[in-house]
């Protein structure tokens, strides 16, 4: 699918897609610019953008509707670009630390550009002041200078100075870090700005300075070293970062950014719409006998759930497995590891302590994408003699839209009817 907008071809993919179905060159720039896929899978493992000069392919999240007449491709797009912005930005501390997250390409461009957008609409381009003093009785009083360099007299018991030494300060559109700040906002304008809706009412004018990267930067430094200002400082950074990770080379430059497993995207984004969330404080935890009989608890090796949903009120609780699967068939359904950590999560709120405090679990996987006939509807274990509910309760599946979790988790607003649909 493609849709050409402000000169810049759109390209919309679904993450898992089948190597078969991805273009040669598209398999081939993926690999030049985030890493070899994994040679032994059939499927392309990623979830984001990829730039190459005007070209742009998106990779939505597996589920998604990409066919005409839900959301164009830029539509979609946008979706995702503020999706994966207010992750990274939000995560930031985990993705460092963790390392978990397998961010892949340029992540850090994605809040970097808000941020510098941000910062414009805050405190307009960049300006050099260049400050001067003369005498006189206009202007900003500079008082240090003005007591150490001219002498007073007294005028009925007044201290008279015969004039003061007054501050101005000129600033100058013109300078070389103003017209680098103009350049990297155009150039965020003309690669990035078809993401940015509020982008386009933004002119920047014409700008025909040619850039030099080495040159640029150092500019950059030298004019930090005088700054006092923290605003100025900041601004600065900002634009020093984007030319570091040399975002401003040119029309051909290739850019990308996104997850090689969008697994952990998914699940944050569940346990944010599904809010509120709960933390049992009394789960089971395994205790282990030393041969010297002393029996330690060991809490840091205990349950750690997706997400636990609560009402008090009625004393009902709900498991919530976030699964990133093809939930389109129950031949890519979750295996028995899966299925035993649910239902054992499931039994340990109703054993010990918290028995008096849940009467009753629900039990959920929940996929991306929507439900068809052939997808897993509920999970029942049995042999032989048939069912064995009674021993493991059910677990139902759900399938939820990726871009109605996208639209909730990025508008700050809980999906209230689906987690109410939950403990119906």
């Amino acid at each position: 699918m493609k849709k050409q907008m402000n000169n810049n071809l759109i390209h919309i993919h679904l993450d898992r897609s089948n190597k078969q179905t991805v273009p040669d060159n598209l398999k081939s720039e993926i690999a030049l610019q985030i890493g070899d896929i994994d040679p032994d899978r059939a499927k392309i493992a990623f979830c984001g953008f990829l730039f190459k000069g005007k070209e742009a392919y998106v990779f939505m999240p597996r589920g998604s509707s990409i066919k005409e007449g839900a959301l164009t491709n830029m539509e979609q797009a946008r979706l995702l670009f503020q999706c994966l912005t207010k992750y990274c930005r939000t995560n930031e501390s985990f993705l460092q630390k963790e390392g978990k997250s397998t961010l892949v390409g340029n992540p850090q461009i994605l809040p970097l550009i808000v941020e510098i957008l941000n910062d414009y609409k805050a405190n307009g381009i960049y300006t050099s002041e260049n400050s001067f003093t003369r005498r006189g009785f206009q202007g900003k009083t500079d008082w240090k200078k003005t007591i150490g360099g001219v002498n007073p007299h007294l005028e009925d018991e007044e201290v008279i100075y015969p004039h003061l030494i007054n501050r101005f300060t000129n600033s100058f559109f013109s300078n070389e870090v103003t017209k680098i700040h103009y350049s990297i906002l155009q150039v965020i304008q003309m690669r990035f700005g078809w993401l940015l809706p509020d982008l386009e009412s933004f002119t920047f004018g014409q700008n025909n300075r040619v850039s030099n990267r080495f040159a640029d930067i150092g500019i950059i430094k030298t004019e930090l070293m005088g700054l006092y200002n923290d605003s100025k400082i900041h601004t600065l950074k900002m634009l020093l970062r984007f030319m570091e990770n040399d975002f401003n080379s040119g029309k051909n430059e290739s850019v990308s950014y996104g997850f090689s497993d969008f697994q952990y995207v998914w699940e944050h984004m569940l346990r944010s719409v599904l809010s509120p969330t709960h933390a049992f404080s009394d789960m089971p935890v395994p205790a282990y006998r030393e041969m010297s009989g002393r029996e330690i608890r060991k809490d840091q090796k205990g349950q750690r759930v997706d997400i636990f949903l609560y009402e008090p009120d009625v004393k009902k609780a709900c498991v919530v497995d976030a699964k990133y699967y093809d939930g389109s068939s129950t031949d890519y359904a979750p295996g028995w590891p899966d299925l035993v950590k649910q239902f054992f999560y499931a039994k340990s709120l109703t054993a010990g302590n918290l028995k008096h405090e849940v009467s009753s679990v629900k039990n959920y996987f929940i996929f991306p994408g929507v439900s068809r006939d052939a997808s897993p509807d509920l999970v029942s274990v049995v042999d032989s003699s048939g069912h064995l509910d009674s021993e493991f309760p059910p677990i139902k599946c759900m399938h939820v839209s990726p871009e109605q979790i996208i639209k909730s988790y990025i508008s700050n607003k809980p999906l209230v009817d689906f987690r109410r649909k939950l403990f119906s």
